[in-house]
């Protein structure tokens, strides 16, 4: 509806003819009219409704005959107006009400285009990939004929050549056993053997027994060469007396000057004193 057509039913009485001594009263209302059905210009028209000074008509009495009802016919337009008012703010939170759902509508469908998107790649990801379990499968199969094919045709051969790996896994087995034991008596005569560094070629080194210390752990011997003198870690020294062996050490900490051993071999009867003379080479 135009702003015309909504204000013309207060617009009509605007102008009546008794109302005409009121002054600037009926502008107003015409004004608010024009306010409430929102056409343009309404906001000057208000203002001079009010600016605009009352016309000289008649005589004081009959201004005051006509006030009462000047006054009763503005508060009733005014009421109008403020009702047109209430309903436009209802209509308006309405339609914020209304708004609000459809966010929350347009969110929860968002939501959901997600989640289906998700989804469907994930379908996707689970189509390709019993695609290539279909593949796999069907290889294996293939692969399986083939054997069995193979199997009917050589069926002795294959079952002479199981028989022959069988008996040379038991062979394999047995030897590796041997080669456990035999390692194990090796290690035992190297570690009893008076003979030092069996397994590997290390310098002359010679040295003096500075202390010896007994313990639960067994004997362990201080002497007189370090990492200067060239003695690393696993050197292993004799210790003798007069010429005669009484020992062998194996070095477990060096320092600079001095090395720390441990007894791997002790003649027996023999003892081990401070000054015994220690060398790499029997």
């Amino acid at each position: 509806m135009s702003c015309g057509a909504e204000a013309a039913p207060l617009l009509g009485r605007c102008y009546h003819p008794g109302m005409r001594a009121i002054g600037a009263l009926p502008a107003l209302v015409c004004a608010g009219a024009w306010l409430l059905a929102g056409c343009p210009g309404s906001t000057e028209g208000v203002a001079g409704a009010v600016s605009a000074p009352a016309p000289q008509r008649g005589s004081a009495t009959s201004s005051a005959q006509r006030q009462p009802l000047a006054d009763a016919e503005l508060q009733r337009r005014l009421e109008v107006l403020e009702q047109g008012l209430l309903a436009r703010e209802a209509r308006l939170a309405e339609l914020e009400r209304a708004l609000a759902v459809r966010d929350a509508l347009i969110a929860d469908l968002r939501q959901e285009l997600e989640q289906l998107a998700r989804t469907r790649a994930a379908a996707e990801e689970l189509a390709a990939l019993s695609s290539s379990v279909e593949e796999l499968r069907a290889q294996l199969e293939g692969q399986q004929r083939a054997i069995e094919q193979l199997r009917r045709r050589h069926g002795d051969a294959v079952q002479h050549l199981e028989q022959e790996l069988g008996r040379l896994g038991r062979e394999l087995a047995a030897l590796s056993e041997q080669l456990a034991r035999q390692a194990r008596v090796v290690e035992s005569l190297r570690t009893h053997s008076p003979v030092p560094n069996i397994e590997r070629e290390v310098p002359r080194i010679e040295a003096r027994v500075l202390a010896v210390q007994r313990g639960a752990a067994g004997e362990t011997v201080l002497l007189s060469a370090g990492s200067a003198q060239g003695v690393q870690a696993g050197y292993e020294f004799t210790l003798q007396r007069e010429g005669a062996l009484i020992a062998k050490v194996r070095v477990d900490d060096v320092g600079a000057h001095l090395a720390g051993a441990r007894v791997v071999y002790r003649r027996e009867g023999a003892e081990i004193r401070e000054g015994d003379l220690a060398t790499t080479r029997p």
